[in-house]
């Protein structure tokens, strides 16, 4: 978790709600272990059919926008959920019959069953402090792969504090209750997301961060509201999937409209020219460029977007060690980012040639060598004399030369408006909350971390179809 700042981000637009399909209602509380993250999957032939994936149909919804409230708790003493409990009382009555023979336990620090009328249920006024945080998790049979337990969750484990879990389908009579909740009084636009119930929050429960001591864990959520990352109404904390753990980045099912179609898929990749990360998983992506290229059943377009986040690092260095004006600094380090953006405008042959260039620069490789399909020479670029320094005008005048576009008229325009191109790219990656490198934004409703072995672009391909032939 980063430290705690004073600034507040911007609040993000508000999501309409997903469209209906009713599901039986599932719950769960802690298991006796963490859940362990599936066996890595690696797809090596494009044409090799794979049984056995299972695929979700994505349905379009609607944006609307309203202004977030904030307000505490309501008359009586009551919240949203117990509001949810009085306006569907037939409802609630089914889900909790359900909830108390399903409700299991999600990690070892577990408390007892709860069922969702418990979980709504008015203080009886007994004054005693709340010995375990309540939480629903709205979930989306949309995203298999999306990770349903909270890194919330794993804070709470990891300091000892207690809690319970219910989980609620989207596409249930509760579960679109919680969407218009989401809608009407929040900036939450992802699913998974996590209600927690303010009034089961005690003054002695403790957390700790990777920065700094321990803290009362309303302050912590408060704290998260305040960076724009999650919202607090009428007695209710609610919060998307924030990655506060250290495990694998999970993807997320926006809630906004849709785009493309299960034959013309729209990826918006998210990359940092300087990131490790995005370096080593250059050749990947560029294998699967040139893979899906061979399917001519469908359609795929790759756009390049600059995300910086190691180069924010990079900058900060630099400055804190030799000085000099931020905006000639950062000049500097996007100049990298200005070619590839534009180069990506001049088809797939010219970026993969520009990028290629750039990391036989950038990471002391051979450019014979850089041509070829294997990636290991990239794995270790931080061991290059270059790394950490950014790439001059020298050698993006050589890139572009090799790359075949020195002298290109369009090419040359784009760098002269690549500023504004790459400004509208962050206001791309904060509409998503993409704040990782690298990621993907696939047909403007999947969120995808680009990490390890798993391939999720793929396997988030076929969730939208699964009549691929890689699935």
């Amino acid at each position: 978790m980063k430290e705690l700042a004073e600034n507040e981000e911007p609040e993000l637009p508000l999501q309409e709600k997903a469209a209906e399909k009713p599901v039986k209602k599932k719950a769960r509380a802690a298991k006796k272990s963490p859940k362990k993250a599936k066996s890595p999957e690696k797809k090596d032939d494009f044409q090799e059919a794979k049984a056995g994936k299972q695929a979700g149909k994505a349905k379009n919804g609607e944006n609307a926008k309203q202004p977030e409230k904030k307000a505490g708790p309501g008359k009586n003493g009551e919240n949203a959920f117990t509001r949810l409990v009085k306006e569907k009382p037939m409802a609630v009555a089914a889900v909790a019959c359900i909830a108390i023979i399903a409700v299991s336990i999600i990690l070892a620090l577990s408390q007892k069953n709860i069922s969702l009328e418990d979980f709504l249920a008015m203080d009886n006024g007994s004054g005693e402090q709340p010995s375990e945080v309540k939480m629903i998790v709205l979930t989306s049979n949309r995203c298999p792969d999306c990770e349903n337990f909270s890194s919330l969750g794993l804070l709470f484990n990891k300091n000892g504090v207690k809690f319970a879990v219910q989980e609620i389908e989207e596409n249930t009579e509760d579960g679109k209750n919680l969407l218009q909740f989401i809608e009407e009084k929040t900036s939450i636009k992802s699913l998974p997301a996590y209600f927690i119930d303010e009034r089961t929050i005690s003054g002695s429960m403790l957390v700790k961060t990777n920065v700094s001591g321990f803290k009362p864990l309303k302050d912590v959520l408060q704290y998260y509201v305040g960076q724009g990352k999650g919202a607090y109404n009428e007695g209710t904390f609610v919060f998307p999937e924030m990655n506060l753990d250290d495990g694998p980045v999970k993807p997320m099912l926006l809630l906004g409209e849709a785009c493309g179609s299960k034959e013309n898929f729209n990826i918006q990749l998210f990359l940092d020219p300087y990131d490790p990360n995005t370096i080593a998983k250059s050749k990947d992506l560029e294998n699967m460029r040139g893979g899906l290229r061979l399917d001519k059943d469908i359609n795929v377009s790759f756009n390049y977007n600059f995300l910086p986040t190691y180069s924010q690092t990079m900058e900060k260095n630099y400055l804190a060690i030799s000085g000099g004006k931020p905006e000639t600094v950062r000049e500097n380090i996007e100049g990298a980012a200005r070619y590839l953006v534009c180069a990506n405008g001049m088809g797939d042959s010219a970026f993969i040639n520009m990028e290629r260039s750039l990391y036989s620069t950038y990471c002391d490789v051979n450019w014979s060598t850089i041509n070829t399909a294997d990636p290991a020479p990239l794995l270790n670029c931080s061991d290059s004399n270059h790394f950490n320094t950014w790439i001059n005008g020298d050698e993006l005048t050589l890139a572009a030369r090799r790359a075949g576009l020195e002298g290109n008229l369009l090419f040359n325009n784009c760098l002269y408006n690549a500023k504004e191109k790459m400004g509208n790219m962050l206001l791309l990656a904060e509409a998503a909350g993409i704040d990782r490198t690298p990621s993907a934004l696939i047909n403007c409703q999947y969120v995808v971390p680009i990490v390890g072995d798993r391939d999720y672009i793929l396997t988030t391909m076929c969730i939208i179809n699964s009549d691929l032939v890689f699935c």
